[in-house]
């Protein structure tokens, strides 16, 4: 038994300790075949619209100040022209003749996913070869950036590109928490996985996609209720034989600031949706992997062998640490290590607790509303009204 709890604590501290390593490799890879293709030549940019997103304004300026050779589009999408954002959009538009942009309406959803509801509004005007998905809270700083990260989809074999979240500093307890639970995880965990060539999920602030493959998945028709509809993305686009590239560019989000309820309804959501969608038995290795250290302190505490307490404390701590400086001080530069460290170290705490919790749980909250959600992640049905500010 004694090996068993030594073996899993070097384990899963190894994983945790060589992220920063694999988002090296993984920056390597990536851009080491962004550069054997050329430039795709023709784009459409989707954009769906929250009701009130914070610094709309900065990250829309980002998005017409990108740099294209060749035909490209931005179309927004908003579910109706009361829609704050919509208004934002119009006159922003209207301030850029220059830019090719337009403004859509997608009408009022009821018990569907506002976001998919928009995409699949927009998918149908698009001409364009490469069609890209983005978040109105990314900022994109590279002038290039769509340009770059689309270059692989002229490898048949990759069927989706996708980026990590990275979460600017955060200004708030609520922010400092979401941060801190993503940033540095998330880019290890997608870096891991696409290494080792397993990357099977994504994440819906930026994905790119030809058209021709949209269109043999369904062009998102029957994933209006999908909670994770990102990573259901890529899963059917795997189905067809083609590979989830990995963006050396982190999609980078300018949240508003976050409650700690913000945080906690975000944390849950998530954790349910990804026992819903992905393989059990990768949503139990991710849940064993965040409760190392959680596990390492109940045996200091409980065990009378003072060399495995010591051990099975100190390494996971340890390689938690080690990883979370690294990443912090290589690739994200937040500014805020020291807090971050402690907010990191509280979030592992948690996040076993979490995973335990969505097994007995499929209620989420999602855009001040209670849902309900089936066994596949889709929501199912509509329970109360809620109040939150980020969902």
């Amino acid at each position: 038994m004694t090996w068993i709890i030594i073996a899993y604590i070097y384990l899963t501290s190894l994983f945790v300790i060589l992220y920063p390593f694999d988002i090296l490799l993984a920056r390597y890879i990536a851009k080491k075949k962004i550069k054997n293709y050329p430039e795709a030549s023709s784009f459409t940019i989707i954009i769906p619209l929250a009701p009130n997103e914070h610094h709309l304004i900065e990250n829309t300026e980002s998005y017409f100040s990108q740099r294209f050779n060749g035909v490209y589009e931005f179309i927004f999408v908003a579910e109706e022209p009361k829609n704050n954002s919509a208004k934002i959009v119009t006159q922003l538009i209207n301030d850029h003749p220059h830019i090719n942009a337009r403004l859509i309406y997608s009408g009022k959803v009821k018990n569907t996913i506002a976001k998919m509801h928009n995409l699949a509004c927009a998918v149908k005007e698009n001409l364009n070869d490469i069609v890209v998905f983005l978040d109105s809270d990314v900022r994109l700083k590279n002038k290039k950036i769509i340009r770059e990260i689309t270059r692989p989809l002229h490898d048949s074999n990759i069927g989706i590109i996708t980026a990590a979240q990275l979460y600017r500093p955060a200004k708030t307890v609520g922010g400092h928490l979401l941060s801190t639970m993503i940033n540095a995880d998330l880019w290890g965990y997608f870096a891991a996985l696409f290494v080792l060539g397993k990357l099977n999920v994504a994440n819906g602030a930026i994905i790119a996609i030809k058209r021709e493959t949209l269109k043999k998945i369904g062009n998102l028709q029957d994933l209006d209720k999908q909670i994770l509809s990102d990573t259901a993305i890529a899963k059917k686009i795997m189905l067809l034989g083609k590979k989830v590239f990995l963006s050396p560019h982190p999609a980078q989000i300018e949240p508003p600031p976050l409650k700690i309820s913000d945080w906690w309804n975000q944390t849950i959501r998530w954790h349910i949706g990804m026992r819903l969608v992905l393989p059990i038995y990768e949503y139990i290795l991710y849940g064993l992997l965040r409760a190392n250290i959680l596990f390492g302190i109940t045996i200091f505490l409980l065990s009378a062998d003072s060399k495995l307490s010591m051990t099975v404390l100190f390494i996971p701590i340890s390689s938690r640490f080690f990883s979370f400086l690294l990443i912090q001080l290589f690739f994200i530069r937040s500014g805020n290590n020291a807090i971050e460290l402690i907010t990191a170290l509280f979030t592992d705490l948690l996040s076993p607790f979490v995973w335990l919790l969505s097994w007995f749980k499929n209620t989420i909250m999602w855009r001040n509303r209670s849902y309900h959600l089936d066994k596949n992640g889709n929501l199912e049905q509509k329970l109360t009204n809620a109040q939150s500010s980020f969902l």
